[in-house]
């Protein structure tokens, strides 16, 4: 059984992605895909379903009260503390339920809460020469990684527009879901990665990193055991002369043995 009225079947040009879908596949009750939109967490979440005859759809409104075996709650960024209340009683009372979410930012999800995340939604090399052959397409795809980052929707446009390169498919990256880095941030996507305190001394605001990961823009990873946030997003137009000069300058951040 199935409901919500969400489809389970594949769009046609998604990619069978084994590594993403043994994650959902995991023992844990609940598990939460975290990527920005574009990353392809509602395809995974439909191509997982589909292997699960009891499944029960969250779209709109409050928790559903399942009556099956899985639910799935897509765009669980808007998940209020009652709506989180309401799926620990779930759990406590259903002890089976499966939970698979779909989040923009690993912040929407409450602190302190058992959720196992999966993190890197991202094309692989490995998976962008995958669907660019599906695809058909002739592009090499070392360079088709390079310019989207591993972002499927991204790929989609490159096999879609039959271009790489050129202001076109600069304005169409751009314009991709979750957008770009705004104009005067510019600055803080030139180290690979950031803390708070390299995005004070660029002169960032102080909130700069918990308002980009939640527009989906970035995310945390790990460097020798300490958190590092890495922009994802696209700079919008083409850096002034002051970010270029600084692009040329070499690394003195706090940052040392990092870059």
């Amino acid at each position: 059984m199935r409901s919500g009225g969400v489809s389970s079947t594949d769009a046609p040009s998604a990619l069978h992605r084994p590594r993403l879908l043994a994650a959902l596949d995991s023992l844990a009750p609940v598990v939460a895909l975290v990527g920005p939109i574009g990353a392809g967490a509602t395809t995974l979440l439909r191509q997982w379903a589909s292997q699960h005859e009891r499944v029960a759809w969250r779209t709109t409104g409050g928790i559903p009260d399942p009556g099956c075996d899985v639910l799935v709650i897509d765009d669980a960024d808007d998940l209020t503390a009652d709506d989180w209340q309401r799926l620990r009683e779930l759990r406590a009372t259903r002890p089976g339920l499966l939970i698979r979410l779909a989040v923009r930012s690993a912040q929407s999800l409450p602190r302190g809460e058992d959720v196992e995340t999966v993190q890197d939604l991202m094309f692989t090399p490995a998976e962008t020469r995958d669907y660019l052959a599906q695809r058909g397409s002739q592009f090499a795809p070392a360079a088709a990684h390079v310019v989207t980052g591993g972002l499927p929707a991204a790929l989609r446009a490159v096999v879609w527009l039959k271009t790489i390169g050129g202001p076109v498919m600069d304005e169409v990256l751009a314009a991709l879901p979750p957008g770009a880095l705004a104009a005067e941030h510019a600055r803080l996507a030139i180290p690979e990665v950031l803390t708070g305190e390299l995005v004070t001394a660029l002169g960032g605001p102080d909130d700069f990193i918990v308002q980009t990961e939640r527009a989906g823009l970035g995310a945390w990873a790990s460097y020798a055991g300490h958190p590092l946030f890495v922009l994802t997003a696209r700079c919008a137009p083409r850096p002034c002369a002051r970010t270029r000069q600084m692009m040329r300058m070499p690394c003195t951040t706090t940052l040392r043995g990092c870059c």
